[in-house]
């Protein structure tokens, strides 16, 4: 496959969102990126909030069901492997859906990365530093983890960055892995995230945060960052997507 010079980080901000769909753009993305090389990045917050499973996890075993379907919490299943990760309205997404501008070792594209991402919360105020494999901590503490998918030639970053961090729901609706957390010295699961708002003392706007993820991914890969939107190819993809896999209990529940 030859070589796309790409000079463009396309920006889509979806923003507010349902899980289902946030999940389907992505795999769209990816899909673009695998016959265009077109470098997306995806921007996304999730309403109704959403646990997403790492696609080789049992999801009784790492959710806890019931609480979520009271609470109108959406359990899907991503593409990358992993753990899960509860997300709301508090904490950004990202999706970066590239062809020719990661390496091909995972651990070199979590450093490039989360390396971006580290940039972009140092612009905000925040010191922040890179736990390989694939964390960024400040304080000590999580603040971000990432996943990475390969389809063909494309590849597929994406992760969190928690800017408000509602815990309580958070650990209500994931199952922790008691022993794990024990041998790691910590009381409770919540020990061990933070978010930017802990860190700096008060919460910045969500389009601040936006902004500056937008910035250091751009700069980290030589890329103008400039706003579009889904093709009409894509977006029947996402359509698709939602409609036969990501709002299925055939994907999302299975073992």
């Amino acid at each position: 496959m030859p070589t796309v010079l790409a000079k463009e980080l396309r920006l889509i901000d979806t923003d507010l969102a349902d899980p289902a769909y946030t999940a389907a753009v992505d795999e769209a993305l990816l899909d673009g990126n695998f016959e265009l090389g077109t470098p997306t990045l995806h921007l996304y917050r999730r309403k109704p909030p959403g646990v997403t499973l790492g696609y080789f996890l049992k999801a009784t075993e790492s959710a806890d069901l019931a609480f979520c379907k009271e609470n109108d919490i959406k359990v899907i299943r991503r593409l990358s492997g992993g753990g899960a990760i509860y997300t709301d309205e508090g904490q950004l997404v990202y999706g970066l859906a590239v062809r020719d501008q990661l390496p091909a070792a995972p651990t070199k594209c979590f450093e490039i990365v989360c390396g971006a991402l580290v940039r972009a919360l140092g612009s905000l105020g925040c010191k922040a530093v890179f736990s390989p494999v694939n964390d960024v901590i400040a304080q000590g503490k999580k603040l971000s983890g990432s996943a990475i998918v390969n389809r063909g030639w494309a590849k597929l970053a994406h992760g969190t960055v928690i800017v408000h961090l509602d815990r309580d729901t958070m650990f209500k609706a994931l199952r922790t892995d008691w022993a794990k957390l024990k041998a790691k010295g910590l009381a409770h699961p919540g020990d061990r995230v933070t978010s930017l708002e802990e860190v700096l003392g008060k919460r910045p706007p969500m389009e601040e945060v936006k902004a500056a993820v937008a910035k250091a991914m751009g700069e980290t890969f030589k890329l103008t960052v400039k706003k579009g939107d889904l093709t009409a190819k894509e977006r029947s993809r996402v359509d698709e997507l939602v409609r036969t896999k990501y709002s299925t209990d055939e994907w999302n529940l299975k073992v």
